[in-house]
């Protein structure tokens, strides 16, 4: 944005909307007369819209009469307006700062603490904790000291590996991270196979515990054991050859074991993607409207910004300010919590785009892709991949299908009983 354009939100601008058969000479007359115009964008086929500043709008009248066209104000932008605004409701102003300075002051105080993080140690261990070395709702932030905090809750609580303190507006987190413990003893000698976590072709099989029961090229289904947590005894794992008769074996025994081992497979993925060669995209104009709000109990009250939202076509987004106080019910009194928050909201407009044949190919695959990408393994290993068209009945759509080679370890536990 240019510097005028900064100057005339200072000094004020008008949103004006031109119609008339003579839109472009008259864009071209107040630009050579020095009147400048910004964000031009057509509104119809014989009407635009456009930003001029103050000074510059009595400028348009000769000209609108020379080209035979017609000027509306729609709008009135800039600090003459809210002055002017502000003038008119005293009562409302001055409410309105002395408001803003008791939010002020309520937000020099922490009045929220929480923990995050946490999955063995209670919350109200780490609160109760916090609160003995000085950190509670009600006390003022800038007494707060985070490095001693910090190393305080660590030392009180050897299970914990990292404790850092944030500060967002009224809120105080206590964000943790507890030590990992190794799995329990009982888990890794619970007897256990090792199966197939989806189809495939085996490409090898390495055994560390177990019996196998797949070989290279088997082809594997979904469940089926691949290492077996059931060992055999020694004499009983081949049979003898013709002839050959084999001494007892010294081991009648099964053995029941946690399997373990790396079984490697070729599986396949399939996913499809849709495209038409004109959709429909949105894009933000630059414009946007924000409400600061108040939220006092289950009422909301809009303290600043528009009543109503000034567009046909908007996306919001919310941010929260934190909360100003959780009620009086620590120091016996009965007023509800108060939350500040604000909503903007960017006016879009929606445009049809021409993709062609090509351009809804490549949309196409790229969803498809994604679909695929979504299914398989993060550490898997691509071989092959395969894009091709499928036919559809509408002309106007693009469909492709995407085949995924992969060589990924399927090898999934499931425990078992030996009992019965």
């Amino acid at each position: 944005m240019s510097n005028q354009q900064w100057w005339s939100k200072l000094t004020g601008y008008l949103i004006i909307e031109v119609e008339g058969e003579g839109l472009e000479p008259f864009i071209n007359m107040a630009m050579s007369r020095g009147i400048l115009l910004w964000e031009i964008r057509r509104t119809g086929e014989h009407s635009l819209q456009a930003r001029v500043r103050i000074s510059g709008f009595f400028g348009l009248r000769h000209i609108a009469r020379r080209t035979r066209c017609r000027v509306r104000i729609r709008a009135r932008r800039g600090l003459p307006f809210i002055a002017a605004k502000i003038r008119r409701r005293k009562v409302l102003a001055i409410g309105s700062l002395l408001f803003l300075s008791i939010l002020y002051l309520l937000s020099s105080f922490v009045w929220v603490v929480k923990v995050t993080g946490n999955e063995n140690l209670k919350a109200e261990e780490i609160l109760e904790a916090a609160k003995a070395h000085g950190l509670r709702p009600g006390v003022l932030r800038s007494q707060l000291d985070k490095s001693l905090l910090e190393q305080q809750l660590r030392e009180e609580f050897p299970s914990l590996t990292f404790v850092t303190l944030w500060v967002k507006g009224t809120i105080v987190e206590i964000e943790v991270v507890e030590k990992v413990l190794p799995p329990e003893v009982e888990n890794e000698k619970q007897p256990a196979h090792l199966i197939a976590s989806r189809d495939g072709i085996v490409e090898d099989i390495v055994v560390m515990v177990g019996e196998p029961q797949v070989k290279p090229g088997d082809t594997v289904k979904t469940g089926q054991i691949l290492i077996s947590g059931v060992v055999p005894p020694p004499g009983l794992r081949e049979p003898p050859l013709p002839g050959v008769i084999l001494p007892p074996p010294l081991e009648t025994e099964y053995k029941y074991v946690h399997a373990r081992g790396l079984v490697r497979a070729r599986v396949w993925y399939e996913g499809y993607g849709d495209a038409y060669l004109v959709e429909e995209e949105e894009y933000d104009t630059g414009e946007k409207a924000t409400q600061f709000r108040a939220t006092v109990g289950d009422k909301e009250i809009i303290l600043w910004g528009p009543r109503t939202i000034p567009f046909a076509e908007y996306r919001k987004q919310w941010t929260e300010r934190g909360w100003l106080s959780q009620g009086g019910q620590k120091w016996g009194l009965n007023f509800p919590p108060v939350r500040l928050h604000s909503v903007t909201f960017y006016e879009v407009m929606k445009q049809r785009v021409e993709l062609g044949h090509e351009g809804a190919v490549q949309a196409a695959t790229k969803r498809a892709v994604t679909q695929v990408e979504q299914l398989r393994l993060p550490d898997s290993e691509k071989v092959q991949e395969k894009i091709e068209l499928i036919p559809v009945e509408d002309e106007n759509q693009v469909r492709v299908r995407v085949r995924l080679e992969t060589i990924e370890n399927i090898g999934q536990v499931k425990f078992f009983s030996t009992s019965g």
